[in-house]
Formats: C-alpha cells, sequence, structure tokens
C-alpha cells in the first residue's frame, strides 16, 4: 500500500517491475492549511522512514510510466520507469512572504516475482527531489494571466513561485 493509503496491485502489471519507495518530510513553517490544496491531503504528511519490506513499493500506483516487458521492444533486455514528480500550489492559498517545502527521497528498484513472492534484483537507485515555494508578489502582466480572476491581468498580486528547488541523485538533506 502506498503512504496515502491506495491499492497499489495496478503498479505492477508483469512479473517484472520497475519500483520504488519514498519518504517524505513537509516543513511547513507558516503553518498553512493545506487541505484545500490540490490532491489527497495525506501527501501533505511526513513519511519519515522507507517501507522496511525492500519489496515493497509505496510510491507506485500505475505502470503508465514504465515498460516492465523485457522481452519485448522498444526496452528488450530493461525495465524502464520514469517518475516527474511535482506539486501544484494554489495562489489563492497561504499569504505574502509564506514558504513551504516538500522533501521527497526515492529509492527506485527492480523486483520479480517467482511463485507468489517478489524478490528485489537490482541495488538502489538513490534520488530525491525538494519542492520549495514562497509567495510573492508578481504582476499579471508579465505573465499574461489573471491570478485573482478580477477580468484583468494589470494587477500585482502574491502568488507562489519556486524558491530554490533541487534535485539529485541522492538521498542527502532529508
Amino acid at each position: 500500500m502506498f503512504n496515502k493509503g491506495e491499492d497499489l496491485s495496478l503498479g505492477a502489471a508483469h512479473r517484472w517491475d520497475s519500483s520504488r519507495q519514498v519518504r517524505q518530510k513537509v516543513l511547513n513553517p507558516d503553518g498553512l492549511d493545506f487541505t484545500r490544496w490540490p490532491g489527497d491531503i495525506k501527501y501533505y504528511t511526513t513519511y519519515a522512514n522507507y517501507p522496511s519490506d525492500g519489496v515493497c513499493g509505496n510510491d507506485d500506483q500505475a505502470t503508465a510510466d514504465e515498460d516492465n516487458d523485457p522481452y519485448n521492444a522498444p526496452d528488450q533486455g530493461k525495465l524502464v520507469g520514469e517518475d516527474e514528480p511535482a506539486q501544484p500550489a494554489p495562489h489563492s492559498e497561504g499569504d505574502l512572504d509564506n514558504t513551504c517545502e516538500f522533501r521527497c527521497h526515492f529509492r527506485g528498484f527492480a523486483r520479480l516475482e517467482l511463485g507468489s513472492n517478489w524478490y528485489r534484483i537490482s541495488e538502489w537507485y538513490l534520488w530525491r527531489v525538494h519542492l520549495k515555494f514562497r509567495k510573492q508578489n508578481e504582476s499579471e502582466a508579465t505573465w499574461g494571466l489573471d491570478f485573482n480572476g478580477d477580468g484583468d491581468t494589470s494587477d500585482t498580486v502574491p502568488i507562489w513561485r519556486d524558491n530554490g528547488s533541487s534535485q539529485a541523485l541522492d538521498n542527502s538533506g532529508f
């Protein structure tokens, strides 16, 4: 099961599987109310540890971003998976100069089902993304967008902007 309590059975469509585990930390110094942010509120929760079971993927809900068939083209001989984590921040939430950060650390791995048991057949592939946001004043005209919904693009309004987000092939800085 994923940390959010969702069924992950569709994340392994073959006996071979490119999977991953996630741990995450939410830094919320301004006490933002995430209940009105997009997605499941459980996403905005800290999960300090990876699953203790080394073959359990807790961040792999589907196979649309994977090729788990090592027998056929286009990725014959390989298991391939891609993930592009993102977090939309609604401009209507929070106040000017509020900040928040989501530190998502991943351990990718390959596994194989033999009989009714899964076995990890690869080393861990470590990677991370730290999504950092700050709410700051921006000109709607610069963006050509009506952020505050008043029918024009002539205002300066507070919106969420990237505040030094980073990604790396390691698990440092949790």
